[in-house]
């Protein structure tokens, strides 16, 4: 009987880390002051586009109307850190007016990575050391588990503030 009741004891918490995904900020403001924004290609410009491909994204489409895909020599995902303004200037082409950054205390983090998933929320946000690890949640607007849309390279972008850091770990957990 106790060994019962160990064993439903480990299966309930084994359950509620499950739900709990990498964690939640429960309402509060995030740490760091940050704010996140999803983007498209269509705000960066074409040479930091060109140079950012992903793994598997549709980088057009070839003389059939078949799409061109990046192959393995590409990364699966990207982490861009923009620090100063002149980097921000030649990153995008049309700066979106929620999107100012002041780089004398700000930061500005894009992440690039393939998903299907239509709507992206920012989770979480905390710092380990001199790494600081950010946490998406991905989840469909249709119930099933195919959402019928080709992953397709997707872009976040975080403004914060300025933190000496030397890594930027992203996660994502699907609702």
């Amino acid at each position: 009987m106790t060994k019962k009741i160990l064993i439903l004891g480990v299966a309930i918490i084994m359950a509620l880390g499950l739900f709990a995904g990498c964690g939640g900020n429960n309402g509060d403001p995030m740490p760091y002051n940050a704010t996140f924004f999803p983007a498209g290609n269509e705000l960066f410009s074409d040479d930091f586009v060109k140079n950012n491909w992903i793994r598997g994204a549709v980088m057009g489409l070839d003389d059939e109307g078949q799409p061109i895909l990046a192959d393995e020599s590409y990364p699966i995902t990207r982490t861009v850190i923009i620090l100063e303004q002149d980097e921000y200037e030649q990153t995008y082409t049309y700066f979106h007016p929620d999107l100012t950054v002041d780089f004398e205390k700000d930061m500005l983090l894009l992440y690039a990575f393939n998903t299907n998933e239509e709507n992206i929320k920012f989770q979480s946000i905390k710092m380990d050391e001199d790494a600081l690890q950010i946490c998406l949640q991905l989840s469909s607007q249709k119930k099933s588990g195919n959402t019928g849309i080709q992953p397709q390279q997707r872009w976040v972008a975080v403004r914060m503030d300025k933190l000496a850091i030397t890594t930027v770990e992203f996660t994502t957990v699907k609702a």
